[in-house]
Protein backbone atom coordinates (compact mmCIF):
# COMPACT_ATOMS: atom_id res chain seq x y z
CA UNK A 1 0.00 0.00 0.00
CA UNK A 2 1.34 3.66 -0.94
CA UNK A 3 2.64 5.15 2.59
CA UNK A 4 1.65 8.45 1.59
CA UNK A 5 -1.93 7.69 1.15
CA UNK A 6 -2.18 5.86 4.41
CA UNK A 7 -0.05 8.64 6.72
CA UNK A 8 -2.77 11.12 5.12
CA UNK A 9 -5.87 9.11 5.80
CA UNK A 10 -4.49 9.55 9.68
CA UNK A 11 -4.33 13.37 9.38
CA UNK A 12 -0.37 12.81 9.58
CA UNK A 13 2.48 14.76 7.44
CA UNK A 14 4.49 12.27 5.28
CA UNK A 15 8.05 13.31 4.96
CA UNK A 16 10.99 11.29 3.12
CA UNK A 17 14.41 11.78 3.81
CA UNK A 18 16.62 10.60 0.93
CA UNK A 19 19.86 10.64 2.00
CA UNK A 20 18.89 7.81 4.75
CA UNK A 21 16.18 6.25 2.88
CA UNK A 22 13.72 7.07 5.97
CA UNK A 23 10.28 7.60 5.43
CA UNK A 24 8.52 9.97 8.61
CA UNK A 25 4.62 9.77 9.29
CA UNK A 26 4.24 12.54 11.35
CA UNK A 27 6.87 14.63 13.35
CA UNK A 28 10.58 13.79 12.76
CA UNK A 29 12.22 12.18 15.84
CA UNK A 30 13.46 15.51 17.95
CA UNK A 31 11.00 18.03 16.42
CA UNK A 32 7.82 19.13 17.91
CA UNK A 33 4.25 18.40 16.10
CA UNK A 34 2.19 20.95 14.54
CA UNK A 35 -0.06 21.97 17.46
CA UNK A 36 -3.52 23.84 16.63
CA UNK A 37 -4.75 26.19 19.70
CA UNK A 38 -8.48 25.54 20.82
CA UNK A 39 -9.34 28.81 20.43
CA UNK A 40 -8.65 29.17 16.85
CA UNK A 41 -11.19 25.33 16.01
CA UNK A 42 -15.08 26.87 15.77
CA UNK A 43 -17.19 25.13 17.96
CA UNK A 44 -19.71 22.64 16.14
CA UNK A 45 -22.09 22.92 19.14
CA UNK A 46 -22.40 24.89 22.48
CA UNK A 47 -24.89 26.11 25.38
CA UNK A 48 -23.00 28.79 27.72
CA UNK A 49 -19.89 29.27 25.64
CA UNK A 50 -18.09 32.53 25.26
CA UNK A 51 -14.32 33.49 23.69
CA UNK A 52 -12.99 35.74 25.42
CA UNK A 53 -9.75 38.00 24.23
CA UNK A 54 -8.61 38.69 28.03
CA UNK A 55 -10.05 37.40 31.31
CA UNK A 56 -8.14 36.76 34.47
CA UNK A 57 -8.43 34.52 37.21
CA UNK A 58 -8.24 34.93 41.00
CA UNK A 59 -4.40 34.61 41.16
CA UNK A 60 -3.85 37.51 38.55
CA UNK A 61 -2.95 35.43 36.09
CA UNK A 62 -3.91 36.43 32.12
CA UNK A 63 -5.73 34.41 29.61
CA UNK A 64 -5.84 35.36 25.72
CA UNK A 65 -8.13 34.33 23.42
CA UNK A 66 -8.90 31.28 25.81
CA UNK A 67 -12.38 29.47 25.88
CA UNK A 68 -14.50 29.38 28.73
CA UNK A 69 -18.01 27.71 30.15
CA UNK A 70 -20.26 29.74 31.95
CA UNK A 71 -21.06 28.01 35.19
CA UNK A 72 -25.20 28.60 35.52
CA UNK A 73 -26.65 25.44 35.76
CA UNK A 74 -25.10 22.00 34.61
CA UNK A 75 -26.02 22.00 30.91
CA UNK A 76 -23.21 24.26 29.43
CA UNK A 77 -21.46 22.66 27.00
CA UNK A 78 -19.09 23.39 24.31
CA UNK A 79 -17.83 20.71 21.59
CA UNK A 80 -15.09 20.71 18.99
CA UNK A 81 -14.74 18.46 15.69
CA UNK A 82 -11.28 17.07 15.81
CA UNK A 83 -12.05 14.60 12.77
CA UNK A 84 -9.25 12.15 13.91
CA UNK A 85 -6.56 14.56 13.53
CA UNK A 86 -5.43 15.40 16.95
CA UNK A 87 -3.38 12.77 19.76
CA UNK A 88 -3.01 15.06 22.48
CA UNK A 89 -4.87 18.27 24.21
CA UNK A 90 -2.62 20.34 26.28
CA UNK A 91 -5.00 23.09 28.33
CA UNK A 92 -4.85 24.79 31.47
CA UNK A 93 -7.95 24.86 33.59
CA UNK A 94 -9.22 27.59 36.38
CA UNK A 95 -12.05 29.22 37.74
CA UNK A 96 -12.35 33.08 36.46
CA UNK A 97 -11.71 36.17 38.72
CA UNK A 98 -12.29 39.79 38.77
CA UNK A 99 -15.86 40.38 37.77
CA UNK A 100 -16.66 36.92 36.36
CA UNK A 101 -15.41 35.43 39.69
CA UNK A 102 -17.43 32.55 41.50
CA UNK A 103 -18.86 33.31 44.76
CA UNK A 104 -17.94 31.49 48.06
CA UNK A 105 -20.72 29.11 47.62
CA UNK A 106 -19.66 27.96 44.42
CA UNK A 107 -18.34 24.33 42.73
CA UNK A 108 -18.06 22.32 39.79
CA UNK A 109 -16.57 19.93 37.94
CA UNK A 110 -15.45 19.81 34.22
CA UNK A 111 -15.89 16.68 32.26
CA UNK A 112 -13.76 16.28 29.14
CA UNK A 113 -15.25 13.80 26.86
CA UNK A 114 -14.91 12.57 22.84
CA UNK A 115 -17.00 10.43 20.78
CA UNK A 116 -19.77 9.61 23.73
CA UNK A 117 -16.86 8.59 26.62
CA UNK A 118 -15.15 10.29 29.25
CA UNK A 119 -12.14 11.20 28.80
CA UNK A 120 -11.08 13.07 31.74
CA UNK A 121 -13.13 15.02 35.00
CA UNK A 122 -11.49 17.42 37.21
CA UNK A 123 -11.45 17.45 41.10
CA UNK A 124 -14.25 20.38 42.33
CA UNK A 125 -13.36 23.38 41.12
CA UNK A 126 -14.26 26.63 43.27
CA UNK A 127 -12.32 29.71 44.28
CA UNK A 128 -9.55 28.75 45.87
CA UNK A 129 -8.60 26.29 43.17
CA UNK A 130 -4.84 27.08 41.53
CA UNK A 131 -4.72 26.66 37.77
CA UNK A 132 -4.28 23.08 36.66
CA UNK A 133 -2.59 22.22 33.54
CA UNK A 134 -3.26 18.75 31.94
CA UNK A 135 -2.61 16.58 28.96
CA UNK A 136 -5.24 14.71 27.62
CA UNK A 137 -5.16 11.59 25.35
CA UNK A 138 -7.43 12.40 22.30
CA UNK A 139 -5.92 10.06 19.90
CA UNK A 140 -8.45 8.55 17.20
CA UNK A 141 -11.69 10.53 18.48
CA UNK A 142 -14.00 12.79 15.90
CA UNK A 143 -15.20 15.41 18.45
CA UNK A 144 -14.31 16.41 22.18
CA UNK A 145 -16.83 17.89 24.50
CA UNK A 146 -16.34 20.47 27.88
CA UNK A 147 -19.47 20.24 29.88
CA UNK A 148 -20.10 21.67 33.87
CA UNK A 149 -21.25 19.61 36.67
CA UNK A 150 -22.45 21.96 38.98
CA UNK A 151 -25.36 23.49 39.63
CA UNK A 152 -24.93 28.08 39.90
CA UNK A 153 -27.13 30.26 40.41
CA UNK A 154 -24.69 33.36 39.25
CA UNK A 155 -22.27 33.85 36.67
CA UNK A 156 -18.80 32.73 36.77
CA UNK A 157 -16.79 31.24 34.01
CA UNK A 158 -14.41 28.15 33.89
CA UNK A 159 -11.25 29.10 32.02
CA UNK A 160 -10.04 26.77 29.30
CA UNK A 161 -7.03 28.94 28.98
CA UNK A 162 -3.42 28.01 27.10
CA UNK A 163 -5.17 25.22 25.08
CA UNK A 164 -3.86 23.37 22.13
CA UNK A 165 -4.28 20.28 19.84
CA UNK A 166 -1.41 18.40 18.32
Amino acid sequence: MPVRAIGEALGKTVDWDGPTNTIYIGARPGESAKKTLLSDLTPSAKNGYELFDVINDSFGNVYRNCATLKNIGNSMYVEYLLDKQYTTLTLTIVPSGDKYSFRDDQATKLRVDGDSKNLWTSDMLDYKTRPVTIEIDVTGQDYIRFSTTGEWMSEGYIIIGNATLS
